[in-house]
């Protein structure tokens, strides 16, 4: 390249440039350090709250429970390492937790696509007697 092919080209040499440099950044933020929210399902008890429903076969005659999760995952390697799905920390936000939030089931949340339900809500009623 010569100097008079760039000063030709001055726009599309400085979109070059920056494209470069918000991929190298992107890639650090992403892959290097970490610093993404993670979305995943946790479990939910149908009888303390409202949870997110799916049928587990054709005849739904299995269903499964579980409420949205989405946690910063720093804090979840941090919490549980490389495998989330035998640790308890996964399925509540704990304190100092960073963009930590989960989400029970509401008509608002509902994603119809995965044909998702709410089950009904059922809370314990302890008696004195």
């Amino acid at each position: 390249m010569n100097i008079q092919y760039i000063r030709n080209h001055t726009l599309s040499t400085i979109l070059i440039c920056l494209i470069f440099i918000i991929s190298i950044i992107s890639f650090y933020k992403f892959f290097i350090k970490g610093d993404y929210v993670v979305a995943y399902n946790g479990t939910c008890d149908p009888q303390y709250n409202k949870c997110f429903t799916v049928c587990s076969d054709d005849q739904c005659t299995t269903k499964t429970y579980f409420s949205k999760i989405q946690k910063y995952k720093p804090d979840l390697y941090k919490e549980c390492g490389n495998d989330i799905t035998n640790c308890d920390a996964a399925n509540s936000c704990i304190t100092g937790d960073r963009k930590c939030s989960i989400t029970y089931c509401s008509d608002s949340a509902i994603d119809i696509a995965n044909n998702e339900t709410c089950s009904d809500f059922t809370s314990l009623i302890k008696s004195d007697s």
